[in-house]
């Protein structure tokens, strides 16, 4: 059994959110319509309110479809923030947030802004288990779960080795799947369309990255020996992206926390020679971000994926697991940030130890080996 070291959370979508344009009238009324719709089915003790318990069970719900399951995935998603002071949710307090969003947190989303994301998702064709040319780390996108820790170290994987990610599938029948990750055989069922609204896509590839994501959740719930709660849920709670490697390839990891005060120079040597002999061998790499101060486009407490390292000119490949485009401004240098496509940026290495705080290396040495 692995333990947990510290944990990397970060919940893409909001950021997101917060930088969309306000959505149209319409997404007011349809959200208000189908949490009213839907309330009575999921205020299970029918005390008028909407729990965290209650949306957990609902977004399970294969029931609740299209609008509704949207509408419920909002609920769920503010109820399980820690910084909301309201812990249930009553239909008229809906309808405020529409009638009178001054009321809620300034900081907050608009709940109508909440759902036709979680709407748009919804919606988005389904598809196959894996797509043509799946599994590829272009197109891979993390949701509203803070697990940038695991769509990093997945999107490593896709990158270096996509071949093993289909073989930790195994489809059964009645739409339901086993994930053989490396130490955890785990069984999952298709997602529900509230499941599909909060959980990472992988674009037009299928439906294999939101499988792997619950079915990591299902690993840590029983690693942790919880009996309520859902997998997404779990997964989305934070995490290291060492414990993921050591389950996608079943060999023990290297973290290597980067301490300027050790002198950059020698820094630097380590992690050129580190990282050098990790892309020849095709291990997986990831880099972590602390609360420091970082340039544009560059997110704190957050997990990426290292892609490459060419040690002729000491560029670093990164890949932000939000899968995002960012221009740099222009003429402010480390500050202004780093162009960005689907994600990727490149990055001198003497500004990558600037950057983040631990690197965490696939090593050769198997989990169990002395």
């Amino acid at each position: 059994m692995f333990l947990f070291p510290s944990s990397f959370f970060c919940q893409a979508s909001l950021f997101l959110v917060m930088n969309q344009a306000l959505p149209v009238q319409d997404f007011q009324q349809r959200f208000v319509k189908a949490a009213s719709s839907g309330f009575s089915r999921w205020d299970k003790d029918g005390d008028g309110f909407i729990g965290l318990r209650e949306s957990t069970r609902a977004i399970a719900d294969k029931t609740n479809r299209g609008d509704e399951a949207a509408a419920v995935a909002t609920l769920h998603e503010i109820l399980r923030r820690t910084d909301w002071p309201v812990k249930a949710i009553s239909l008229e307090q809906v309808r405020d947030s529409v009638r009178r969003p001054w009321a809620f947190p300034p900081t907050d989303p608009p709940w109508e802004l909440r759902f036709s994301k979680l709407a748009a998702a919804v919606n988005a064709p389904k598809g196959k288990l894996f797509g043509p040319g799946a599994p590829k780390i272009d197109g891979i996108r993390q949701g509203r779960e803070g697990d940038c820790y695991l769509i990093a170290s997945v999107g490593a994987m896709a990158e270096r080795n996509p071949d093993r990610i289909r073989a930790f599938f195994k489809e059964l029948p009645n739409n339901r799947f086993e994930i053989q990750f490396k130490g955890a055989i785990v069984q999952v069922e298709e997602l529900t369309d509230a499941e599909r609204a909060l959980a990472a896509t992988s674009g037009d590839q299928g439906s294999w990255m939101s499988l792997l994501e619950k079915g990591w959740g299902v690993v840590l719930q029983k690693i942790r020996r919880e009996s309520f709660g859902n997998a997404l849920d779990r997964a989305g709670g934070g995490g290291d992206p060492a414990l993921v490697i050591r389950y996608l390839t079943g060999r023990k990891t290297i973290s290597r926390q980067i301490l300027l005060e050790d002198g950059a120079a020698e820094i630097l040597r380590d992690l050129d020679y580190s990282l050098r002999s990790a892309m020849e061998e095709k291990r997986l790499v990831c880099a972590t971000t602390d609360r420091r101060a970082l340039p544009q486009g560059l997110v704190p407490t957050h997990a990426y994926a290292v892609l490459g390292y060419d040690p002729k000119t000491r560029l670093v490949t990164v890949w932000n697991p939000w899968g995002i485009d960012f221009e740099p401004a222009p003429g402010m240098g480390f500050k202004g940030g780093y162009e960005t496509r689907k994600g990727r940026f490149n990055v001198a290495l003497s500004d990558f130890i600037k950057i983040f705080d631990t690197v965490i290396l696939e090593s050769a040495s198997r989990v169990g080996e002395d």
